[in-house]
């Protein structure tokens, strides 16, 4: 075989193994296969000859995990955006082959910092760089932080990292071990290293799972209730059905007014809160006279601003708003818009025209607890939630999973609520249109959850959580900065050897 034809096929092997990377997230949840394919990943990153063929696997390795893994943008695109299959295609490849690019550009930059293979720049240093370009997907253009590799760490033989390193200390240590076993495979070294780095990560995961490093802000927990409205798309924003959908919600209500907090999901109520002030007033009305409290998605506008935003709202004695400030790509705004307005009017595609809520925004007191909000993905967003949750005592993630049709999707986003909960050591409500509607509690672990494509209530128990984690003593995004600060300082080393062995 030609050595032509053995890239090829290393390359085919690459895309191959990142299409497999998705089965280690949840719906499937078989985490070794990612030991597997991120092996395979580095075992070839670690074989190339140039920077021009590590930026060539790394990228069809990324492309295969989010054609695969973020199949949902083409469900939103085209079932719900009414775009043509072709131009949902198109635009699901064009999003997916430059979230793929990120990883491609920083692995070509990884290749560039020495001409050699070395130990630690095969072993260390590329765990380091693939954990920045996980960090570029999360902050570059709004964000988009999914199927972060920490999230892979939602099983009890792994889950005790994350309230200490969170999840993208995960997600190095993961790499880590990869790198490890590439590492020994193809150099017959470092065996030993292999297999330690593989046993502590079990033994550590596993040995912590099951610890708490908060403790209850009560006596007694509260009582929730969280209604699961199964209203579909298509009938949501239906003006003429806005009284059916609100009605669904009452009715549901009415059998849990002794609840501390009842929770309907985002968008619940399918009106702009300036357009039903007196619906509104009589229902913080009831909340008062029944000593309860409700949380509501619903549209907010500015009339003073023209902006309008996807909001929530919590009603009662602590009446307060939320802005949601990371919005979805191509569901709730159009990436460069500004720049490609014409293209997406020329392409016939309905614009979004949300607008992102202040980024300041921190938590909302309501039956006399501290709640840290979220709405939809932006439980995706670690920084964003550990920011939050150090002032409050549980967490809060309304959702309308109808978005996403049958897809993965719900599920994978669930799995981030969990991680977001074990991270901070705080509960979860998790509140969703359609499912899956779950209460989460402070180890990452669902205590009760609803059925798929129901109308019911979950009615349940949460207790609030005060104190924090090991990995909230530590400074915001401290893993990011220590993975720059090992690349640059490797870099600079290498440099500094090379010129020194040129004199």
């Amino acid at each position: 075989m030609t050595q032509h034809k053995r890239h090829a096929y290393q390359l085919i092997l690459s895309l191959v193994a990142g299409s497999l990377l998705p089965l280690a997230f949840a719906p499937d949840h078989y985490w070794p296969i990612a030991l597997i394919c991120l092996s395979i990943a580095c075992f070839f990153l670690q074989n190339t000859d140039n920077a021009k063929q590590a930026f060539s696997h790394s990228l069809l390795f990324a492309f295969g995990a989010f054609s695969i893994g973020t199949s949902w943008v083409y469900v939103s695109i085209h079932t719900y955006g009414n775009a043509s299959p072709f131009m949902a295609c198109f635009i699901t490849f064009l999003f997916t082959a430059t979230l793929a690019l990120e990883l491609g550009i920083v692995m070509w930059l990884w290749r560039k910092l020495s001409k050699n293979h070395s130990y630690s720049h095969s072993c260390w240093i590329l765990p380091a760089a693939w954990v920045l370009a996980e960090w570029c997907r999360e902050i570059l253009f709004t964000g988009f932080p999914w199927l972060m590799l920490g999230s892979i760490a939602n099983t009890p033989l792994l889950k005790g990292w994350l309230p200490l390193v969170g999840s993208y200390g995960m997600a190095f240590i993961l790499l880590v071990c990869c790198t490890h076993i590439a590492y020994a495979v193809r150099h017959k070294k470092h065996v030993i290293m292999a297999s330690l780095c593989l046993v502590m990560t079990i033994a550590v995961g596993y040995g912590l799972h099951a610890h708490a490093w908060t403790k209850p802000a009560r006596k007694t927990p509260l009582q929730v209730a969280l209604v699961q409205g199964n209203i579909p798309v298509s009938m949501k924003w239906d003006e003429n059905t806005l009284t059916t959908s609100i009605n669904r919600y009452l009715l549901a209500t009415r059998h849990h007014l002794n609840a501390d907090i009842i929770v309907w999901p985002e968008t619940a109520i399918p009106a702009f809160d300036t357009a039903i002030p007196s619906f509104l007033q009589n229902l913080n009305e009831l909340m008062i006279q029944q000593n309860a409290a409700l949380i509501t998605g619903i549209a907010h506008d500015n009339p003073a601003t023209r902006k309008t935003y996807n909001s929530l709202l919590t009603l009662g004695k602590d009446r307060g708003r939320y802005d949601k400030v990371h919005l979805v790509p191509f569901g709730e705004y159009f990436p460069a818009s500004a720049l490609l307005g014409w293209v997406y009017n020329a392409m016939g595609l309905p614009m979004s025209n949300q607008y992102s809520g202040l980024a300041s925004q921190r938590t909302l007191p309501i039956a006399n607890t501290q709640m840290a909000p979220a709405i939809c993905y932006e439980v995706a967003y670690p920084a964003l939630i550990q920011r939050r949750a150090k002032h409050a005592n549980w967490l809060l993630a309304i959702s309308d999973d109808a978005w996403f049709g049958h897809s993965a999707a719900s599920a994978q986003q669930l799995e981030m609520a969990q991680i977001r909960a074990l991270e901070t050591g705080r509960p979860m409500l998790y509140a969703t249109n359609n499912g899956i509607t779950t209460i989460i509690d402070n180890l990452g672990n669902i205590t009760d959850r609803l059925p798929k494509d129901t109308y019911q209530t979950l009615a349940g128990s949460m207790m609030p959580r005060k104190g924090v984690t090991p990995l909230q003593h530590l400074p915001l995004n401290i893993w990011q900065w220590l993975c720059l600060l090992g690349c640059v300082s490797y870099g600079l080393c290498a440099r500094i050897r090379k010129a020194s062995n040129q004199r």
